[in-house]
């Protein structure tokens, strides 16, 4: 008996089955998401840093992180309504106090409860510090869309009250921390678009009756700074900022009396990061931020220990996109990314990830401007085979009829002749024929395209089958392993934006055969993939109609398609999908739901072996051979192949068994019973049928 050898079973005749329960989990990769514009804060009563809110340039999100040291957990995406909020730790009372806009919410260590809808005028931009010798929350300034606040406001844990409207001028922007020392809190810069100098550099205490301005000497004019208050030192730790187009990488620190610079270098965000100090680990720590305001948000984490900062994780990840495109490189095992529309504004990219399993890392960002493209790995020649798409929304730039190559370090332009200029078109690479095929489109002229294209590594070949599935554009295919057949579903063929097709096709290297009519609803923009170890094509989202998303997972097997998951992810299309042969799982990154543009990275693991799977029978009776399956995981799948080459599939039942029939068994057929599960596994038996 052998166990987890781990190739692809041979051809089966799939079994017909209903919809099943969920066989995979789509799982979150647990680290935050580049962001700007969030808030830190050091739990003390769960010994936690607490990261809330913030925006990716997609859209802004509710999520709720805590890291504890070692790892991210992320608590909930449904928290308040996140709009460039302040964040306070309220230590006599244990709670975590956040004000945006007009509310206030707390957080108790599992919920986020809405505390007050009444106090300061609504607002944004705002500064908040707990004051520990008083017990009160202090907020500061902010501003709205018809003026800049100066007021001074304090929160019991009940109600805010008003001790202030003067002291320092009205700002937003601004940044503030408790010096436990002294017993004051301390306030630094800030900016003012209606005031006279706009960026302000003047530093001010708060003792709870009076404002008082310290000093006007020491970090030059800056908004958008960090600032937090080191507990041991009895410092106050400034860092960051931004002036105009000019960012700010300093590192200063306040002892009461007067600022010390104390570096020039430090992590890349410039602006909009989050501060709090670890009093565990005796360090201040600094998350994501704006790369110099306009190179987009970053996700690195950052740690300053009173002398110099070090890097706690790179958390690199692409930025938010859709209409990228991912390729599974089996020969490197890694999965590579690229191009897309990037954030909010839909800026094209033209930068090259690479997915290693647990941590994204940059490839290049020198590349083709592109979106709406293809790619295909070519595993005979270990390439990343990359044709089309768009440099821009503007109908009078032609998409490209440029055939790139990716080898792991650079993208190389290998053919510029081919097919003509298209984007929405969908390619799969045919391992027997060693050929990458391409389908469909929209051309120059915003035309659906219907024609079949094949890449031998050195030029395009066009074929001309006697069947078709017709002109479409932002439909999806992937390539059969087992059956040696490429895949294609749905896709937009008539004009608009209604009606996509539900249709599947399949392509054999010589015609197109229409396969099934049945299975997931007609819709565009999804993606596709091949799962080896289940030996099914797999679906995921795309737009259903007019502009109804779609969050479901499907299963292809040849026969039959399956619904494995209804959820799990939100609804999204124009996302990224490929399979991670190396660690079992597919691989999910970007696209758009309805809040925005994403730039999470989700995977999808399905069962793994037991390590016990058998055939427990193999009896033949009156002709027909049943073959008995036991030990296995439920609802993985077990193919069973016989000596003549006829093979048939099962789903595992809840009880970990499967049973195989095959009828019309000629008298005095014998030979081997093959058994091949889709974690891996395999096992035979000896059959004789009197």
């Amino acid at each position: 008996m052998k166990h987890a050898r781990l190739i692809a079973p041979i051809w089966c005749l799939a079994v017909i089955f209903d919809v099943k329960a969920q066989v995979c989990e789509w799982n979150r990769h647990p680290i935050p998401t580049p962001r700007y514009k969030h808030a830190t804060v050091w739990d003390e009563h769960r010994g936690e840093l607490l990261l809330f809110g913030g925006s990716d340039w997609g859209h802004r999100n509710g999520e709720t992180w805590a890291w504890n040291g070692a790892r991210w957990t992320l608590h909930g995406d449904a928290g308040p309504p996140s709009v460039e909020h302040s964040l306070a730790y309220d230590s006599a009372r244990g709670v975590v106090v956040m004000f945006t806009w007009f509310e206030t919410w707390e957080w108790d260590g599992d919920d986020w409860s809405l505390k007050s809808s009444s106090g300061p005028p609504a607002r944004t931009e705002q500064a908040m510090a707990y004051d520990a010798r008083r017990g009160v929350t202090v907020l500061f300034g902010g501003r709205n869309s018809s003026r800049y606040y100066e007021d001074t406001w304090e929160w019991d844990g009940a109600q805010w009250i008003q001790r202030a409207a003067s002291g320092p001028a009205r700002r937003s922007q601004t940044a503030m921390v408790y010096d436990e020392a002294r017993g004051v809190t301390v306030l630094f810069g800030g900016y003012d678009q209606d005031g006279p100098d706009w960026f302000n550099s003047d530093t001010w205490e708060w003792d709870g009756s009076d404002w008082s301005l310290r000093s006007t000497e020491g970090p030059s004019p800056r908004h958008s700074h960090a600032m937090a208050y080191d507990r041991d030192r009895r410092k106050v730790v400034l860092y960051g900022g931004h002036v105009g187009d000019s960012p700010r990488f300093e590192t200063w620190e306040w002892d009461g009396n007067e600022w010390a610079l104390r570096g020039t270098t430090g992590p890349p965000s410039d602006f909009d990061s989050a501060m709090a100090y670890d009093p565990v680990r005796g360090a201040t720590l600094c998350f994501g931020g704006l790369l110099n305001s306009d190179r987009g948000p970053t996700a690195e984490f950052w740690s300053w220990d009173g002398e110099m900062w070090s890097l706690v994780a790179d958390n690199a990840a692409p930025l938010p996109r859709s209409g990228a495109a991912l390729a599974y490189d089996s020969h490197r095992e890694i999965s590579v990314l690229f191009g897309g529309r990037e954030g909010f504004y839909g800026d094209e990219t033209h930068s090259t990830w690479e997915w290693n399993g647990s941590v994204w890392r940059k490839g290049s960002d020198d590349d083709p401007w592109r979106f709406d493209h293809a790619t295909a790995y070519d595993a005979s020649r270990h390439v990343v085979v990359m044709f089309g798409g768009r440099a821009s929304t503007l109908q009078y730039i032609p998409p490209s009829k440029q055939t790139w190559l990716w080898d792991g370090s650079a993208w190389t332009l290998v053919a510029t002749t081919g097919p003509s200029g298209r984007w929405a078109h969908a390619m799969a690479y045919d391992g027997r024929r060693e050929v990458t095929v391409l389908f469909g489109g929209i051309d120059a002229d915003w035309k659906r395209n219907g024609e079949t294209w094949e890449w031998d590594g050195e030029k395009w070949t066009r074929r001309t089958p006697a069947h078709s599935p017709g002109a479409r554009w932002a439909h999806a295919m992937a390539y059969d392993e087992r059956r040696g057949v490429t895949v294609l579903f749905g896709g937009q063929r008539r004009g608009g934006f209604v009606d996509p097709d539900d249709q599947t096709w399949e392509w054999d290297g010589n015609d197109w055969k229409k396969v099934a009519g049945t299975g997931p609803s007609g819709r565009r923009d999804h993606a596709m993939t091949y799962n080896p170890h289940r030996g099914v094509c797999v679906l995921f989202g795309g737009v259903m109609g007019g502009s109804e998303r779609s969050s479901e997972t499907w299963e292809w097997d040849g026969a039959t398609w399956s619904l494995i998951s209804a959820g799990g992810l939100s609804p999204r299309d124009k996302t990224a999908l490929a399979y991670d042969a190396a660690r079992r799982e597919l691989v999910l990154c970007g696209g758009n739901d309805d809040d925005g543009v994403i730039s999470e990275t989700h995977l999808l693991r399905c069962p793994g072996c037991t390590g016990r799977e058998s055939i427990m029978q193999a009896e033949c009776m009156d002709g027909r051979l049943v073959v008995l399956m036991k030990r296995s995981v439920p609802a993985d799948r077990v193919w069973v192949t016989l000596s003549d080459g006829t093979s048939k599939s099962k789903e595992v039942n809840p009880h970990g068994k499967a049973r195989v029939q095959f009828n019309n068994r000629p008298a005095g057929d014998s030979g081997l019973a093959s058994a091949e599960w889709g974690c891996g596994a395999v096992d035979e038996k000896e059959y004789v049928c009197p």
